[in-house]
C-alpha cells in the first residue's frame, strides 16, 4: 500500500484503496495526535519569536529564545519523522 493511497483513503471511503477498518481507525488517532503536537510546536515558536524580539537585547532572554526555537524546530522534525515512520509502519502491517 502506497503512503498517498492510505492517506486518500481517510478523505475517502478506505475499502475503495484496500485499507482495512482498523488501520484508519488507529491512524486517524494518530494523525490527530501528530496535528496537536505541530500546532504546539508552531504555538511555541511563535511564542518564542515574540520573547526574543521583546528581549532587548539582553543576552540571556536572547539565549532563551533562540534555544526555545531550536528544541522546538528539533520537536517539529521528530515529529515529521514519526509521521512517516508511523504511516510506513502501520502500512505494512
Amino acid at each position: 500500500m502506497k503512503y498517498l493511497e492510505f492517506f486518500a483513503g481517510l478523505l475517502g471511503s478506505a475499502s475503495e484503496v484496500g485499507v482495512p477498518d482498523n488501520q484508519v481507525d488507529i491512524m486517524v488517532i494518530v494523525n490527530f495526535i501528530f496535528k496537536i503536537a505541530g500546532i504546539v510546536a508552531v504555538i511555541v515558536i511563535v511564542i518564542a519569536g515574540i520573547n526574543y524580539s521583546l528581549s532587548s537585547g539582553d543576552p540571556a532572554k536572547t539565549a532563551s529564545a533562540k534555544n526555545t526555537i531550536l528544541y522546538a524546530v528539533i520537536g517539529l522534525v521528530i515529529i515529521s519523522s514519526a509521521i512517516a515512520i508511523t504511516g510506513y509502519i502501520i502500512g505494512k502491517v
